[in-house]
């Protein structure tokens, strides 16, 4: 159970990229507890629920009395928490350069921001929700069956950096 519940940081994560999703009806009890979950865990403080549960997956990680197959899907879910990172700073700046470059002035000489076409914005957006989830829904489903998930790349970092243990 503690496996499978290692990747719900990383699930709350990927679906600030499901705004494909919202088109689709039958998806909108699902993304309505998702945004729940990102209203509370990111709408504490300075973003200070993430945080918090983000320090106590990697010292779950680090102890050594846990079992594997927890400690090992708590630091492969902390890393992919990590890396769900870049897309977003990517997001952001596609946002601000295409307000800069699609920019233009009125006939008054007001300046009006750009704004970035939603069919790039949305493929960009359901591309990195399905790779993330994609590994989420594979190491979830796999950890249920009591096998160690292997995501390539992902997973020899993680058997790299994780602490020995039993």
């Amino acid at each position: 159970v503690g496996s499978v519940f290692a990747y719900v940081l990383p699930t709350l994560d990927t679906f600030r990229f499901s705004q494909a999703l919202v088109h689709l009806s039958w998806t909108a009890p699902l993304l309505s507890v998702m945004d729940l979950g990102n209203q509370i865990l990111y709408g504490s403080p300075f973003g200070i629920g993430s945080l918090i549960i983000f320090i106590a997956m990697q010292r779950i990680s680090s102890d050594p009395n846990q079992p594997f197959l927890l400690r090992f899907n708590m630091w492969q879910a902390t890393l992919l928490s990590l890396f769900s990172f870049f897309p977003g700073c990517l997001r952001t700046f596609a946002t601000i350069g295409s307000q800069a470059v699609l920019g233009s002035y009125d006939k008054w000489g007001d300046w009006s921001p750009g704004r970035m076409p939603e069919s790039l914005s949305d493929a960009g957006n359901t591309l990195v929700f399905i790779l993330f989830g994609g590994c989420i829904l594979y190491s979830v489903v796999s950890s249920m069956m009591g096998v160690t998930p292997r995501i390539p790349w992902l997973s020899e970092r993680v058997e790299q950096t994780l602490p020995p243990g039993r």
